[in-house]
């Protein structure tokens, strides 16, 4: 598994191999001692669930804490993470549901709901010159200063979608981030422009820092949902999925929101 050398040991192409596998079995491990430390405390079951950024804030995390106090029997256990992360635990059982956008394509063992329209939106700092302005066109937007995150985010995408092929290139800071803390001091300290999944945005406008710009361009986002297994689903994963489900199909102010 190690090769030794002067300096101390390098992994093998075996262990590099092992590596994910190894891994995941030291977090179901971990889990499950989690699990057996909840039941022993007088828990029903436990939950262990993962979320990309964008489905811990808003409504979807409304649910999950109206979930908690209609089963308190239950003890939850929730994970922000990637999406390849996310993905992978779920299917090696690390998780019993995630909260993502709708895959496509959707595996056979597979289920997914979603709980949530999207859409894109374009923040500023308070008080921006282009605040008060009516349907900006992209044309207008080329010429502003932006902040972009990462390279495979969301929000990247959407920003290369709208600007790659027009003949100007948007100015863009030189710092990239996908912390959204990070993001709301910055768009308004460097007075720039970034745009984001309106889920995303939700705890930078409700700061009162920022605001949302009156663009004509938006995009809709595939919705963010709960995924699952159902053939492995456990008594308390499967009452969450339900329950979630059940709370969207009410109309509690999930998959209401429009572009506009």
């Amino acid at each position: 598994m190690f090769e030794r050398h002067a300096r101390g040991m390098r992994p093998t192409a075996a262990c590099r191999a092992m590596l994910p596998f190894l891994e995941a079995t030291l977090k179901l491990l971990a889990n499950g001692a989690q699990s057996l430390h909840d039941v022993q405390s007088g828990a029903a079951g436990s939950l262990h669930i993962g979320a990309l950024p964008a489905a811990c804030r808003g409504e979807i995390m409304a649910g999950v804490a109206q979930f908690s106090g209609r089963c308190p029997q239950f003890r939850i256990h929730l994970e922000e993470n990637n999406l390849s992360a996310l993905h992978e635990h779920l299917d090696d059982g690390v998780y019993d549901a995630v909260l993502v956008r709708a895959p496509s394509p959707l595996h056979d063992r597979h289920r997914f709901h979603g709980l949530q329209e999207d859409y894109s939106i374009v923040l500023a700092r308070k008080g921006h010159r282009l605040a008060r302005r009516r349907a900006l066109t992209l044309q207008e937007l080329v010429r502003e200063r932006w902040l972009v995150l990462p390279t495979g985010n969301t929000s990247r995408t959407i920003f290369e979608s709208w600007f790659s092929a027009m003949p100007g290139r948007p100015d863009i800071v030189n710092i990239s981030t996908p912390s959204l803390s990070a993001l709301t001091s910055l768009v308004a300290e460097v007075d720039a422009l970034i745009v984001l999944p309106r889920s995303f945005a939700i705890p930078a406008l409700a700061s009162g820092q920022l605001c949302a710009l009156n663009v004509a361009r938006c995009d809709p986002l595939l919705p963010l949902g709960i995924l699952w297994q159902p053939a492995k689903a456990s008594v308390a994963a499967q009452t969450f999925v339900d329950w979630m489900i059940a709370r969207s199909k009410r109309g509690d102010e999930l998959g209401t929101q429009t572009c506009r």
